[in-house]
């Protein structure tokens, strides 16, 4: 669900899901129609992380905390000046986030002809499907760009490059396990137009809308952050290595283009048990316990 609403721009399933937040705040903040209008996003759903919580509203209408969403002028010697007010502290928590679009940071990373990740990431950083690099050979990464999520958890998605990066790792430990050499880096080609697909998608999506500010983006637009269909889509893809889509040297490079690919696989979390098959399960389970009881009845 909260994959449509956010990636495929579902209309109706963001006005559900407006309609469920303004029907919750107005039950748990029901006089403080300051707060409310505080608390009552802008933006579409999705654009920012959606909180699952339904304690989240009563707990900042409590007596004593302050909303204050106003932005921080200066900080002074006893407090913060935001929103033209002054507030006096004893303790000021900095929780400002990280650099979410720099990835990579501040590692420096060099690669053929001592090339910078930087200067190849000056337009926006991009990587072939979040994980290799071009011009960056034997070098691969962990939730890179496009691999974010809003709808699932990110850790199936790291899961899902653990397994394509081991086996590049494991191929290179091979060709050295013989004493034979093995350089990968991805094709720009393939690259491009990997990034260029789903860009159109996110084109489409909760991220791109211009009331939409988040870390997900940089200040042109772009967004880097966000892989732009499902987890499944994302394993499935990732599933098989294509070798052509990447420039193999050394003396064991042979080995992989004769092979072509080398298919992975995937872990599956999801169920093929549909609401039948559930109910038929739950069904034969109810009837099982049933009998059981019914057997201990009668032996007594």
């Amino acid at each position: 669900m909260l994959y449509n609403i956010i990636v495929t721009g579902d209309a109706a399933g963001k006005d559900l899901l407006r309609s469920m937040n303004k029907e919750l705040i107005n039950k748990q903040i029901p006089n403080n129609p300051e707060l409310i209008e505080k608390l009552t996003p802008d933006y579409p759903p999705g654009c920012k992380r959606i909180i699952i919580s339904d304690d989240f509203f009563e707990a900042m209408n409590k007596s004593h905390i302050s909303l204050e969403t106003g932005k921080i002028e200066k900080i002074t010697e006893n407090g913060i000046v935001a929103g033209g007010n002054e507030y006096d502290f004893d303790m000021i928590i900095m929780a400002t986030g990280f650099r979410t679009v720099d990835f990579m940071f501040p590692i420096k990373v060099f690669g053929l002809n001592e090339r910078s990740i930087h200067d190849i990431w000056r337009d926006g950083p991009q990587a072939y499907y979040g994980m290799t690099v071009e011009s960056l050979p034997n070098f691969a990464m962990l939730y890179g760009p496009n691999t974010n999520l809003g709808h699932n958890s990110i850790i199936l998605m790291i899961e899902t490059q653990s397994r394509y990066i081991t086996e590049l790792i494991s191929q290179v430990c091979k060709a050295k396990s013989i004493g034979k050499t093995l350089v990968i880096s991805p094709k720009v080609e393939p690259l491009k137009q990997h990034n260029h697909e789903l860009q159109q998608k996110l084109a489409l999506s909760t991220y791109a809308s211009s009331s939409c500010k988040s870390w997900y983006k940089l200040d042109n637009g772009l967004i880097t952050n966000n892989w732009s269909g499902t987890v499944i889509d994302y394993q499935k893809q990732t599933s098989t290595i294509e070798w052509d889509n990447f420039d193999i040297d050394g003396n064991y490079a042979d080995e992989l283009r004769d092979a072509n690919k080398n298919y992975i696989g995937r872990i599956q979390e999801e169920t093929f048990i549909g609401r039948l098959g559930l109910g038929i399960l739950v069904l034969m389970a109810s009837s099982a316990v049933f009998y059981a009881l019914r057997n201990v009845h009668v032996a007594r």
